[in-house]
Parts: structure tokens; C-alpha cells; sequence
């Protein structure tokens, strides 16, 4: 395969990609990305998580 243009411009990126019959927007987070977000929260350092796990007292700061 040998590379013959490359398309920076978002107009023509839609445009090619209506084209060729491709969605050009972005598609929905799945269910399960964002269950995979929440474990991955839960095993997280306690200086790394945005949120205390249950049980534990909110930071006063």
C-alpha cells in the first residue's frame, strides 16, 4: 500500500466520509465503557480517585 494524499481538513474528512457512506459523527459511549470507567475507578490509589469509595469521609479541602 503506498500513501497518496492525506485529508487534514475536518470539512473534507466529512465529505469523503459521506461518500463512502461512513457516519461522520461521534457514536455513543456503550454501556459497558462505562462500567468498565467505574471498576476502573474503584481500584484506583486513594490519592488518584476523583471520589471517595462508600464508606469513607470526604476530603473538607
Amino acid at each position: 500500500m503506498k500513501l497518496v494524499a492525506m485529508i487534514t481538513e475536518p470539512s473534507s474528512i466529512a465529505r469523503f466520509l459521506t461518500a463512502l457512506g461512513e457516519p461522520t459523527d461521534v457514536p455513543a459511549r456503550s454501556p459497558s465503557a462505562d462500567a468498565a470507567a467505574a471498576v476502573l475507578e474503584e481500584h484506583r490509589a486513594p490519592s488518584q480517585r476523583s471520589e471517595p469509595p462508600d464508606g469513607y469521609p470526604k476530603d473538607p479541602t
